[in-house]
């Protein structure tokens, strides 16, 4: 299903930025 994926990518964007901001600090 094309929401699926598309929920799954948007949480796995969302993992990414967060520690991308983690990481920034």
């Amino acid at each position: 299903p094309v929401e699926g994926r598309s929920l799954r990518n948007q949480m796995s964007e969302t993992l990414l930025t967060v520690k991308r901001a983690a990481w920034t600090g």
